[in-house]
């Protein structure tokens, strides 16, 4: 798995594809997808990557940005998306969950898949690492919090037509359900 910071920041990323295709390696790819064009879609195929994973934690620029902070990420992300999908490429968006996306997910996940994603993937953001300012100003949620939002989600998915969507909690959640 080839991930961040942002692959394509790597001024040797076409080589490490490269390398990767001439020995019939296996990769997955995480992205934010902002400098994927057509160009790095076809390097990408070329390689045989099994998947690339985008980060999306939003169905608008707004939201998107609330996270991210960079001004044009989601619009850049989309047209990634884009990019990836008309190459055919297995696109995985990835959805960072907290306190100011929580109410969005689920446009989210029908924004992926309107999008031609094969699936999304939410993450729990935990308070770590760059984290800790999102958990000191209490934007992180409790497990409580996590715990309820995934039943209702899951509940809402079941009456939909089916999507793979991949709650990345922890396992020591699981007995809470």
């Amino acid at each position: 798995k080839i991930t961040g910071g942002e692959p394509f920041l790597r001024p040797d990323i076409f080589e490490l594809l490269a390398y990767v295709k001439s020995n019939n390696l296996g990769l997955i790819v995480e992205t934010n997808a902002t400098l994927i064009k057509e160009k790095e879609a076809k390097a990408l195929k070329e390689a045989n990557v099994s998947q690339v994973a985008v980060s999306l934690d939003g169905p608008d620029e707004e939201t998107h940005r609330a996270l991210r902070g960079i001004k044009d990420s989601f619009t850049e992300a989309i047209e990634g998306i884009g990019y990836l999908k008309k190459q055919g490429l297995n696109v995985q968006v990835i959805i960072s969950l907290w306190r100011k996306n929580r109410d969005y997910i689920k446009s989210t996940i029908d924004l992926s898949r309107g999008l031609g994603a094969n699936s999304v993937k939410i993450n729990i953001i935990q308070n770590i690492s760059r984290a800790d300012k999102l958990s000191e100003e209490r934007e992180v949620l409790s497990v409580k919090e996590v715990i309820d939002f995934y039943k209702h989600l899951m509940s809402q998915l079941e009456k939909e037509p089916p999507f793979k969507v991949i709650f990345d909690m922890p396992p020591v959640f699981y007995p809470l359900i």
